[in-house]
């Protein structure tokens, strides 16, 4: 009994640390998807963004990494956004109430519309 315990442990082990991404996977998620992002607020709204704080999401849970932000120079201007990190789409964003009109799309770019203010359902 107490054999079959330890190779149950073991296989379990294995399983958790086996799925998990090294350090080096995930620097390199979280680099390819701040430039996403970076680039998207620029090319969409033409505004710098700061993103300081990232979660990659394990593979078995989802394929994503989230990004907290904010607009460049202004820390009250907060931003999320979610980036599936198998595909690089941005696959939801939030921004900060009045973000529209601060900061209107830039005519002509076909920019999803995916990000909507926290205050609003």
């Amino acid at each position: 009994m107490k054999g079959k315990l330890m190779i149950f442990l073991l296989i379990l082990s294995v399983i958790f640390v086996g799925c998990g991404k090294s350090k080096s996977d995930e620097s390199k998620i979280i680099e390819q998807a701040k430039q996403i992002g970076i680039e998207y607020f620029k090319k969409n709204y033409n505004i710098d963004v700061v993103f300081t704080e990232f979660k990659v999401r394990p593979r078995y849970i989802d394929s994503r990494v989230g990004m907290n932000g904010h607009v460049q120079g202004a820390e009250d201007e907060t931003i999320y956004l979610l980036i599936d990190y198998d595909t690089y789409k941005i696959a939801q964003g939030i921004v900060f109430k009045g973000f529209d009109k601060k900061y209107p799309k830039i005519e002509g770019v076909n920019a999803d519309p995916i990000l909507k203010d926290k205050d609003q359902d």
